[in-house]
């Protein structure tokens, strides 16, 4: 039981929707871990901070956090107070991935955001039931009719920069997949290289991760095959997954059945990892950027203020994306205080008891930190102290 965590134990679907930011932007409500139950709005004050830092300070062998204020150039400024634990390793990060698509596609000059998608390919990628119901959410959100969980006429078609929405805003996992098929595999290593310099592995869909641990002809399937499927390479992983995704794609793919959370807190530990570093700098990136490029980019990370939604106290501009799968969560984050001073954060948590995340995704305790950090330099330092002792 996590330190100072009060938990709830609640139901939750394989590939819930990536928490965004807006869960701390007054009125508006992150989407919750179950399509049939809203998380409550969320505690606030120093004493969900203060048990979120001791939460944070007993698990910091599973936990990254990277957190600087930005120059014009993008790069740290290290005056500042900042956080740099655990900046390199490789945590998996659920729908955080998407920052990394959605700048893939700010590069693509070949798309343009007016470029017309059938619905029908948009929803090759989906698989029903394993998005906490974000894909519907989607639809109704862009006011189109739904049958059955799928837009009711396939053939329809919305802009491009439609698709790249609902990745964000409602963290639609078949949506960040065809983002992925359209810009390329290698535009999403290049979009890393470029922003921080690292070299990552191809990223692979998230319907292949899914079905290569969760599909009815799966060897994989139970928690003695989610141990053998982590003992795996990485590579061998994300080789298998693309195997899967082929097979889905081409109508061959078993059917799947949603496992319970133990199994897919399992899962989770498999899935695709990014260092937090490499999150903190797409969102340098995006946030001191200039161009159209970065622009967009911002315009979409920024999409509860586009909606009407109210910063918090001291913040003038906020934008961010988050991700979750039982067991994991990630954030990553930047701000601009009234003063003036630039922020990015990335936070990737690992290995969380079922309980301990259940909490996390109903209190936002998390998110509450990066807001505060944003506007309060020693509060920075003190969370430096709990993570790094």
């Amino acid at each position: 039981m996590g330190q100072g965590i009060r938990m709830n134990r609640r139901t939750a679907l394989l590939g819930v929707s990536g928490m965004a930011i807006s869960a701390v932007v007054t009125g508006r409500t992150a989407h919750s871990a179950s399509a049939a139950a809203p998380a409550p709005a969320p505690a606030r004050g120093d004493a969900a901070l203060r048990d979120f830092l001791a939460f944070l300070s007993g698990h910091r062998a599973n936990a990254g956090l990277v957190s600087y204020a930005v120059g014009r150039d993008g790069l740290p400024l290290t005056d500042r107070p900042y956080v740099w634990h655990r900046a390199g390793a490789l945590f998996p990060v659920a729908s955080a991935v998407k920052t990394l698509h959605l700048d893939a596609y700010a590069a693509a000059r070949r798309i343009g955001p007016r470029q017309r998608v059938r619905l029908g390919d948009w929803e090759a990628y989906l698989l029903p039931g394993t998005d906490g119901g974000a894909h519907e959410r989607a639809l109704t959100a862009l006011g189109l009719a739904v049958k059955d969980g799928r837009a009711a006429d396939p053939n329809a078609t919305v802009p491009f920069d439609d698709v790249v929405a609902t990745m964000i805003e409602h963290s639609d996992n078949a949506a960040a997949d065809f983002v992925r098929h359209r810009v390329g595999p290698d535009a999403l290593v290049a979009a890393a290289r470029k922003a921080s310099g690292m070299r990552i592995s191809p990223v692979p869909s998230l319907l292949g991760q899914m079905l290569v641990a969760f599909a009815s002809d799966s060897p994989y399937r139970g928690m003695d095959g989610l141990r053998r499927l982590a003992a795996l390479p990485a590579a061998r992983r994300y080789e298998l997954a693309g195997i899967q995704e082929r097979r889905h794609l081409a109508g061959a793919a078993a059917p799947m059945t949603v496992p319970g959370l133990e199994e897919q807190s399992a899962w989770a530990e498999t899935t695709y990892g990014m260092a937090p570093r490499l999150l903190a700098a797409l969102l340098a990136g995006a946030l001191t950027g200039r161009g159209e490029q970065a622009a967009l980019v911002r315009r979409h990370l920024e999409w509860p203020m586009r909606l009407g939604g109210t910063l918090p106290d001291g913040l003038i501009r906020l934008g961010g994306k988050g991700g979750s799968f039982p067991g994991v969560l990630s954030d990553a984050t930047y701000t601009v205080a009234a003063d003036g001073t630039r922020r990015v954060t990335a936070l990737t948590l690992r290995r969380l008891a079922v309980s301990d995340w259940i909490s996390l995704m109903t209190s936002f305790a998390h998110q509450q930190m990066i807001v505060r950090m944003g506007t309060d330099p020693a509060f920075v330092d003190e969370v430096a102290r709990a993570v790094t002792g």
